[in-house]
């Protein structure tokens, strides 16, 4: 796929530099041209220097070529400073060793595309400024080291050069590496950016496979453009991201699968692009996102299996793309999400399957896509899904089949697509708090234990029993807060709450080991359940004044108890 789109780009640069040809040489008209030699010229605007504009044979000139430091014409004398726009575009038949004399101060955008014929070592002289877009791409016959001047501040144009080979090392004069500067030239087997580099434009280095080693993007650098490192899977170590950069554009590092040690995101970065570190599977220890992140971009670390422990997304994220960490299969830990997060992508964590511990999806998410939690079969205990959400998509939680609890559905909850529950066999019951069956679309609990207890609001067990995919459950049953069931160990002696200046305070927990709290009201409905473990009281803020049943439980005891809110 890499090939394919160099050598499309390749196609089409080449063709978009035959049409500029066309319109250089329109305007060239217009300015004083003239000819001397094999080559023809314009005079610059300041009338005592020339730009060389072409070759007396056009594409078809062969042999050496040999540009003049200066040129005399009607007994002026002119310093040659400029080759010009593709003034030797597609010029393949050149030969031998190509000397730019050191009076030339820019080397426009496509002046020697495509002369493949060229050999030898390229020697740029300490008098050029500027490298121009596509300057020599496709010269595929330079060999030895790239020699940049220090006097170069504008560097692009080597694009697709393959023959080169050694280190690039980018002089300190240089502040801005161009688009696609050295796209494709693999020939490269190091590379080194200095501190004066402030930008590194689009696809700046894509495909340079050759490059070995870490690489260190110095902390001058404010802007690395989309691309700029994609496909360059031959770096090994470290990758060392400046904390000037404020965002990670897309597919920066795609692809870039030799990386290896931690990756360290700097907290001046507020992004981090579609793409930016996919397939980077090297990388290994933690994945730390700093708190200045807000938002993840689509398929962003996707691949990256070589992460290990937990994954914290910062409090700061409100969004997690598609694909964003899909098939990262190598952390350990748990999985957490913040309450300002609102939106999880399709496919978000699919294949995540080493995550452990409790899912927890706080009540700011509103949407969450397709197949986001496929595969996650790591997950145990409950899964409570908040009263945000009123869609579960299709494949949301299908081959989750770690899940050891409860299946609780809120209240809001209006449908839930195909497969969406597929192969979550391990769950124990389901309630649902939804007074109308939210509607299941074809095999939604496929692979589900049918005869496990389904629990729904008091007065909808018709309903249920009625509706199209919730009939198939052999056990749906009414959630009565006054009836105790003959299963539950209820120490009717000992009171464990009471209400106390707005607050449920909790009391008497012999056993704090994950200990979970239930409040609920007299038409069933589960107005609050969470683990108060290390909490000694809830607010009541919000309820309305009346009686609820609370419970209290883990795995040693489950008490009930029914409090007056006034």
């Amino acid at each position: 796929m890499q090939v394919k789109d160099l050598q499309l780009k390749k196609t089409f640069r080449i063709t978009l530099s035959f049409l500029l040809l066309n319109v250089v040489g329109m305007m060239n008209a217009l300015a004083q041209n003239f000819t001397v030699g094999d080559l023809n010229y314009s005079v610059n605007d300041d009338g005592v220097s020339v730009t060389v504009v072409g070759h007396v044979d056009g594409y078809n000139a062969t042999g050496s070529l040999i540009i003049p430091t200066s040129v005399t014409y009607n007994n002026n004398s002119y310093d040659v400073t400029i080759i010009g726009e593709g003034a030797f575009n597609g010029c393949s038949g050149f030969t031998g060793s190509l000397i730019i004399p050191n009076s030339v101060t820019k080397i426009d955008m496509f002046a020697f595309s495509g002369c493949s014929g060229f050999s030898g070592i390229l020697n740029i002289p300490n008098s050029v400024t500027y490298i121009g877009l596509f300057a020599f791409q496709a010269c595929t016959g330079f060999t030895g080291s790239l020699i940049i001047p220090n006097s170069v501040t504008y560097l692009s144009g080597f694009s697709l050069c393959s023959g080169f080979t050694g280190e690039l090392i980018i002089p300190n004069s240089v502040t801005s590496i161009g688009y696609a500067a050295f796209e494709g030239s693999s020939g490269f087997t190091g590379l080194t950016i200095p501190e004066s580099v402030i930008t590194i434009e689009n696809e700046a280095f894509m495909g340079c496979t050759g490059f070995t080693g870490s690489l260190t993007i110095p902390n001058s650098v404010t802007s690395i453009g989309c691309e700029a490192f994609a496909w360059c899977y031959g770096f090994t170590g470290d990758l060392i991201i400046p904390n000037s950069l404020t965002s990670i554009g897309e597919w920066t590092f795609m692809n870039c699968s030799g990386f290896t040690g931690e990756l360290v995101i700097p907290n001046s970065v507020t992004s981090i692009g579609d793409r930016a570190f996919e397939g980077c599977s090297g990388f290994t220890g933690e994945l730390i996102i700093p708190s200045s992140v807000t938002s993840i971009g689509n398929a962003a670390f996707m691949d990256c299996s070589g992460f290990t422990g937990e994954l914290v997304i910062p409090n700061s994220v409100t969004s997690i793309g598609p694909n964003a960490f899909k098939n990262c299969s190598g952390f350990t830990g748990e999985l957490v999400i913040p309450s300002s997060v609102t939106t999880i992508g399709a496919v978000a964590f699919y294949g995540c399957s080493g995550f452990t511990g409790e899912l927890v999806i706080p009540n700011s998410v509103t949407s969450i896509g397709t197949s986001a939690f496929y595969g996650c079969s790591g997950f145990t205990g409950d899964l409570i899904i908040p009263n945000s959400l009123t869609l579960i998509d299709y494949e949301t939680f299908s081959n989750c089949n770690g899940f050891s609890g409860s299946l609780v559905l809120p209240e809001s909850l209006a449908s839930i697509s195909s497969y969406a529950f597929a192969d979550c066999s391990s769950f124990t019951s389901i309630q649902t708090l939804a007074e109308t069956p939210p509607v299941l679309v074809y095999n939604t609990f496929d692979n589900i234990d049918k005869s496990i207890p389904v629990y729904v609001p008091y007065g909808t067990v018709s309903d249920y029993q009625t509706a199209v995919g919730w009939e198939d459950f052999l056990n749906i049953h009414e959630f009565d807060p006054y009836s105790i069931s003959s299963e539950t160990n209820v120490d009717d002696d000992t009171s464990f709450a009471f209400v106390s200046n707005g607050e449920i305070v909790i009391t008497n927990i012999a056993n704090t080991s994950d200990v979970y709290l239930q409040v609920v009201d007299l038409q069933g409905r589960v107005l609050e359940y969470r683990n108060v473990s290390c909490l000694s009281a809830i607010s009541i803020s919000g309820m309305a004044s009346g009686v609820y049943v609370l419970r209290l439980f883990n795995d040693n005891f489950d008490r009930i108890q029914k409090i007056v809110i006034q």
